[in-house]
């Protein structure tokens, strides 16, 4: 059979002088048939059809844009090999006149061999050996795999192992054959008993669909598969097996070999160890192991520490692991304790110690360690365990009792009241302060003791008073009473008098504490004339006496405590206040009474069920020390407050996004119509100065930096939230999958990505797209906050989380939502820097970044903001300072009634989506600026330097697409365009044929008319222009037999598309409308959709988008 050739060459001429080079030299002794084809098309066609008319070989030309014949290798490639020397196998040799860095490249891609023109001599040679290397690739290729197959055949069959050996047949996924060591480890009389068993048969445990997976997957990686089960023999008896695959290939035919061995001691062993080093790690003991040395200089070094150890001393394993105890010294440490343990070391002797350590970050430690020498089993000691525990606490409560007792003893000492140790059993005074002296007007405190405790009372203690006493003290061991005295020098008062019974050694004593309450009693009388009135009020009364005890409350008072009045009575006030209030009172309230005799003022309360409340709070002092306070309960009015300022706040920032929203969106508009005229001149400005390679590039980079502009507003109208134009149901399972997809092999590979999808998601309405961008951008935004943090931090971690929920209390009063709804939460996650409370407040706002100058453009939130409410959602950002920030995003989960609807709906019209390698691009950036860019930016500039752009339709060839975008850009002769060779013809109602080969563009911007009539003129069709919706009305009127297809502007003066839209279609119902905006907001458009809009190009659009929808327009009529 004669070779034959593919031949792809579009220029004619070097195709002709070719194929008479290589017909007047036969290709290894024979003449080839050579099918010659000029256009992409008719190549991705001959490659299409290659399985039934197959070629020896590929003979391609090509320019010195390298991008063309990678494209033909990609094309080759994209046709798999069916074994008749098709597709991939398919060797490429290129004739062309590409320069020798072109020609490197294109090797390096695959190509067989690289020709020039200027060395038509060689071709033949060329063609020769590239299918003489091609025959005998296939050929070795061929006798190694048969050869492979037998050895590893024959090896796995016959080798003698201790181990079981299994034959799978992967087809059927059933035993073929084993070993005798597998008959014994299954408990197998014969192999009859396990051929054409599942090799699952014998797993104790059903394997889970993702164990399945994950074997099906790796029995055919390199590595085969591997792991660890528990089997189940035909006796019933368990054991652990280790298993490992390796496929074995002989053409067609895939047998698996599985090696297994017995691994259940080992696994016993395992669980001893793990359930040793749980309780290592898990035990509140610090633990240290040491090398077996003595502590002298350099010391043992420190071979291990449990987490509880770097708990306690701030040291991670990594810093202290090679480090000696040393480094855990103090200055303070006491020498002669270090001396005990070196000591009782030198002798292998355990030592136990309390010790002054100091931590990482300097501060010192009490530590009561026990340090036990380990020997091995030869009795040679090799290491130094070492457990110890934090007592600095209870160094602390020593050292407090020791100076609570001398507190005590100066309180004692020193207090206002007259204090008195009693001796029960003679009841003769063994001691008294200074105050008792005073307070009974005698010389010293030396004439008191020893004398009996009664000595001074005016009238004689009754025998009922002392049953009372006596009972008292023998059951709560106190008892309190007033007394009335008599001085030494004859005063007269009253004494509050309170027995205690205390405990010194195995003595009991009495505490008598003796309170002269003359003045008291006198207040206590006329208060008590006015407790009628007081008690009536509805704001709390109280009085206190000198030592803060109540005299007196109101029923008002004790209910907002939640007490009754009988449960304060002579209670301290304190005990109705937390720690914090009462630090205040000490600090500021009690220093402003004495100095002023009066506070009023606002303080917490403290009720009975441990709960606080806000109040109003007045003291007056009195003359005598007692204190009138006067509070009410202000928690409604508070809370009343609270609620109006955070609906205020809420309703201010949600105010002032809106009408940024708003002023973006129409700046993105004006900007986009200017950008859409400057890239349309520069398309035609490239066209008319092709020949100019300096201008060009000089073109190329302004439309570059339109691209970007470009980039820009349309984040921009993602904030406004005027940039979504399709609604469909979307997963956000499947969302965040996507975007990990993307993200898991970009990021730093120290940040670690976690999700937690909720199974069976429900699904929102929403756009898929602008949804991926949301998660994409907080994303990125969560890496760069954690590449902040990774000086001082070993790893990061992203979290996706999404579940279906209802809006929390707090959220749906915010934003008014009904709580009882459902919406699916999506929650993004970091252990990033956090942010202040500042920077969260404006972290929305468009241009608002806290990156470098030039590192971010403050849109991606701003961005994310937009979608999110374009949605009908809210986002909630948590966040605290060096501890990460949680962003909660709630949508409102899609009826079943309207997913059923968008099931079979109105066709999408919106841009194609993202492609993975727009997001590629978006993640290496990882700037704020192009987070929400990226898709568009790489699409543009994709398309601006020549190639092509990925279709809607995962079908079609990337590669003609390409031929032909650049055979347009560069073709800008007066020759018809391939877009007019539409019949712009149509049939009337009457029969009557009318030529409708009129275009009407209406839109306000001038420069733009000017643009399109100058492009759609070139292609052979008449352009009508207007300047607003009215005027385009009578032109329409006027040419509606003419007109095939009218270009409608969304926003413009005096009648705006919409209306526009619906005064042409009552004209002609059939009118054909490509709406073109700068933005589009979601519901307009969504309406024209519905009424019959040929379709929409977003501004800036390029000029071939341009021409395209119109001939498609025309090509349809």
């Amino acid at each position: 059979m004669p070779l034959r050739f593919l031949y792809f060459e579009p220029i004619p001429l070097d195709a002709q002088l070719t194929l008479l080079t290589l017909r007047s030299e036969p290709i290894g002794g024979e003449i080839a048939v050579i099918e010659w084809v000029r256009s992409a098309e008719d190549f991705a066609a001959a490659l299409a059809a290659v399985s039934e008319q197959p070629f020896d070989l590929i003979l391609a030309g090509a320019s010195n844009a390298e991008p063309d014949g990678v494209a033909v290798l990609d094309a080759v490639k994209s046709v798999s090999p069916d074994g008749s020397g098709g597709g991939g196998s398919l060797p490429v040799v290129f004739f062309s006149e590409v320069d020798q860095t072109a020609a490197a490249l294109l090797l390096a891609a695959g190509a067989a061999d690289v020709v020039f023109k200027s060395h038509r001599s060689r071709l033949a040679l060329a063609i020769d050996q590239a299918i003489n290397r091609q025959r005998a690739a296939l050929t070795c290729k061929r006798t190694d795999a048969a050869l492979q197959y037998r050895i590893s055949f024959y090896e796995s069959i016959f080798n003698q192992s201790a181990d079981a050996i299994f034959l799978i047949d992967l087809q059927t996924n059933t035993y073929l054959d084993c070993n005798s060591k597998a008959l014994e480890f299954l408990d197998l009389e014969s192999k009859a008993e396990l051929l054409g068993r599942s090799p699952l048969s014998f797993n104790k445990r059903p394997p889970t669909e993702s164990e399945i997976l994950t074997y099906n997957q790796s029995v055919r990686e390199p590595d085969g598969w591997r792991s660890e089960v528990e089997l189940i023999t035909a006796r019933g008896r368990t054991f652990w097996g280790s298993m490992v695959t390796n496929l074995i290939k002989n053409g067609s035919k895939e047998v698996l070999r599985m090696r297994v061995a017995d691994i259940t001691r080992q696994k016993k062993s395992e669980e001893r160890l793990h359930l040793l080093e749980s309780a290592v790690r898990h035990t509140r003991d610090a633990i240290l192991i040491t090398e077996a040395a003595t502590i002298n200089l350099p010391g043992p070094q420190i071979v291990f520490v449990n987490p509880a150890f770097t708990e306690m001393t701030g040291y991670t394993a990594e810093e202290i692991i090679g480090q000696t105890p040393r480094i855990l010294q103090s200055p303070n440490s006491n020498r002669k304790v270090l001396d005990r343990i070196r000591t009782a070391l030198e002798l292998w002797q355990p030592i136990r110690a309390e010790l002054v350590n100091v931590r990482k970050d300097g501060t010192e430690f009490w530590v009561e360690f026990e340090i036990t020498p380990v020997a091995d089993d030869r009795g040679i000691f090799t290491h130094l365990v070492s457990v110890q525990r934090d007592i600095t606490e209870r160094k602390q409560n020593e050292e407090a009792a020791r100076k609570s007792k001398e507190l005590l003893q100066a309180m004692y000492d020193n207090t206002a009241d007259a204090l008195f140790l009693v001796d029960p059993q003679t009841e003769r005074i063994l001691d008294c302060n200074v105050r008792a002296a005073e307070l009974f007007e005698v010389a010293g405190r030396e004439q008191l003791i020893g004398t009996r405790g009664d000595a001074f009372r005016k009238y004689p203690t009754s025998s009922g008073m002392y049953a009372e006493a006596f009972e008292s003290l023998r059951l709560t061991k106190t008892w309190k009473g007033e007394v009335e005295y008599i001085s030494r020098k004859g005063r007269e008062f009253w004494g509050e008098i309170i027995f205690s019974v205390i405990t010194a050694g195995r003595q009991e004593i009495h505490l008598v504490r003796v309170t002269d309450i003359t003045e008291r009693r006198k207040a206590e009388a006329t208060m008590r004339q006015q407790a009628t009135v007081i008690e009536a009020a509805r704001d709390g009364m109280a009085i206190l006496d000198a030592d803060h005890q109540f005299i007196y409350l109101n029923s008002a008072k004790a209910r907002y405590y939640g007490y009754a009045p009988d449960e304060l009575a002579g209670k301290n006030y304190r005990m109705l206040y937390g720690s914090a209030t009462l630090e205040r009172f000490d600090r500021e309230i009690q220093p402003a009474l004495q100095r002023d005799g009066y506070w009023f003022g606002e303080i917490e309360g403290l009720r009975k069920d441990g709960s606080s409340f806000p109040q109003d709070l007045s003291l007056i002092l009195l003359q005598d020390g007692s204190i009138v306070c006067t509070m009410r309960d202000i928690t409604q009015s508070k809370q009343a407050e609270a609620h109006n300022l955070e609906l205020t706040a809420q309703l201010q920032q949600s105010q002032k996004l809106e009408a940024i929203g708003t002023l973006a969106g129409g700046i993105a508009h004006d900007f986009n119509n200017l950008l859409a005229g400057i890239t349309g001149n520069l398309s035609l400005l490239k066209a008319t100065l092709s020949h100019d390679a300096t201008a060009i590039k000089r073109l190329e980079r302004i439309e570059g930096a339109a691209h970007r502009a470009a980039s820009m507003t349309r984040q921009l109208l993602g904030f406004s939230r005027r940039g979504k134009l399709e609604q469909r149901p979307v997963s956000l399972n499947t969302c965040v999958e996507e975007v990990v997809g993307l993200i898991e092999h970009t990021l730093d590979r120290r940040i670690e990505i976690s999700t937690a999808l909720q199974p069976g998601l429900d699904h929102v309405e929403g756009d898929e797209g602008q949804l991926e961008q949301v998660i994409l951008n907080l994303a990125v935004n969560a890496s760069d906050a954690i590449l902040t943090t990774l000086d001082t931090a070993e790893c990061g971690r992203i979290f996706f989380q999404t579940r279906v929920t209802s809006i929390p209390s707090a959220i749906a009063t915010a934003y008014r939502a009904n709580t009882e709804a459902q919406y699916v939460c999506l929650s993004v996650s970091d252990t990033g820097s956090g942010m202040t409370e500042e920077v969260k407040r404006k972290i929305f706002e468009p241009f608002f970044t806290t990156k470098e100058v030039g590192k971010g453009t403050g849109l991606g939130l701003a961005m994310v903001y937009g979608i999110v409410k374009n949605h009908h959602g809210f986002i909630v950002a948590e966040s605290e300072l060096n501890h990460g920030s949680v962003f909660d995003i709630y949508l409102p989960v899609m009826p079943a009634a309207a997913e059923e609807a968008s099931g079979s709906g109105v066709d999408s019209f919106s841009e194609s989506k993202p492609d993975a390698a727009a997001h590629a691009s978006t993640i290496e950036s990882i700037s704020d600026s192009t987070i929400a860019s990226a898709n568009d930016s790489a699409n543009d500039a994709a398309e601006s330097a020549g190639l092509f752009i990925r279709s809607s339709s995962p079908n079609t060839s990337r590669f003609p697409n390409a031929m032909k975008h650049e055979t347009q850009s560069l073709d800008r002769s007066p020759q018809p365009s391939s877009h007019a060779t539409a019949q712009p013809f149509a049939t009337t109602g009457s029969g009557r044929t009318v030529n409708k080969s009129a275009v009407l563009i209406i839109d306000d911007e001038e420069m733009l008319r000017d643009l399109a009539v100058e492009v759609l003129t070139d292609d052979g069709y008449e352009v009508l222009t207007a300047a607003n919706g009215q005027e385009g009305l009578v032109v329409f009127q006027q040419r509606r037999e003419s007109i095939g297809a009218v270009i409608l502007d969304m926003n413009m003066p005096v009648m705006n598309g919409l209306q526009t839209f619906a005064e042409l279609k009552v004209i002609d119902p059939s009118v054909k409308v490509l709406l073109a905006t700068g933005y589009a907001e979601h519901d307009v458009a969504v309406e024209m959709h519905r009424g019959g809009i040929a379709g929409l190009l977003q501004k800036p659009y390029p000029l071939t988008e341009l021409r395209k929808r119109i001939a498609d327009i025309f090509q349809a009529v």
